[in-house]
């Protein structure tokens, strides 16, 4: 029986010494790699990864980098090309961050750290300004406070990417935009609030309210309605208002605005002035019983 069982084991062995991978299809292909594969790595600090691009043909090429933690263990969230002017591969890792003991001003949350490549002659080169800008951290910095790392996501990063290459050092309104939307559909408001605050004039003054622009404005608008900031949102529709006076749901964002500031003989009026709208357009099933209600100058 005892050498039944260690022929078993030798058997098993090549399968149980066998390394965790991951791999990530690559599209489009990166200088011929059509993926990369990263093997878990043992370490006596924690584990990590190192990656590996292959293609066809047996083309292998080891990416420089590994992914190594500061603490604890390491986890490979993505790996993707950027098809742009100068074509990048982008590899994100992450790791937790618990420095609970610290009381009021206990970080935890998760390190982001990206690594930017690209081909020059033959090399594989890291790109240190983009693998910086990529990476970061997001959770508690303190009990009051959440900082925030906005380029987590694979659509943010490569538009934040392809910006960069173009020499912008701020996010353009249409990556804000996208940023704003992302986080408002994960109910993240806090997140809308901290991003907004400071960057809607900065926005206004980089790409002024112009009527093709003036929809993006207004989601900025509602997002920072969402947030409960009613009165930088009726700033703001103002503004869209002076562009795009017709525009029907603006009427209805700025009668939200105004009864949020406790306004409701003006909101009634835009209640009033988006119902006539939305029935000459042949909508009003479309119309939310709040505006029919507020219309009549009813008070909370």
């Amino acid at each position: 029986m005892r050498s039944i069982g260690l022929s078993l084991l030798w058997i098993l062995l090549p399968f149980l010494a066998q390394a965790e991978t991951r791999q990530f299809p690559l599209e489009p292909s990166f200088k011929g790699a059509t993926q990369v594969q990263f093997e878990r790595l043992a370490r006596d600090e924690g584990t990590g990864w190192q990656g590996q691009l292959q293609g066809p043909e047996g083309f292998v090429e080891t990416l420089p980098d590994k992914c190594l933690p500061e603490q604890g263990s390491p986890e490979v969230v993505d790996a993707y090309t950027v098809d742009s002017a100068q074509p990048y591969l982008v590899v994100l890792c992450r790791w937790p961050v618990d420095h609970s003991g610290f009381d009021t001003y206990a970080i935890k949350g998760w390190e982001y750290r990206a690594f930017a490549y690209t081909w020059v002659a033959d090399a594989l080169i890291r790109d240190e300004t983009a693998s910086q800008v990529l990476s970061g951290y997001e959770g508690n910095m303190a009990i009051y406070w959440t900082h925030y790392h906005w380029y987590i996501s694979r659509p943010l990063a490569m538009q934040k990417l392809k910006e960069l290459q173009q020499g912008r050092e701020r996010d353009s309104l249409k990556l804000a935009h996208r940023i704003v939307l992302e986080r408002l559909k994960a109910k993240d408001t806090e997140a809308v609030s901290s991003y907004l605050s400071f960057r809607v004039e900065q926005l206004l003054r980089d790409e002024p309210l112009t009527v093709s622009n003036a929809p993006l404005y207004n989601d900025l608008g509602y997002a920072l309605q969402e947030a409960s900031w009613q009165a930088s949102a009726y700033e703001l529709f103002s503004k869209v208002e002076q562009v795009v006076p017709e525009r029907v749901v603006l009427k209805l964002n700025i009668a939200d605005a105004l009864w949020g500031l406790y306004k409701p003989s003006q909101a009634a009026g835009y209640y009033s002035r988006y119902i006539a709208a939305m029935q000459v357009a042949g909508k009003e099933r479309l119309i939310p019983a709040r505006a029919l209600e507020r219309s009549r100058g009813n008070t909370r």
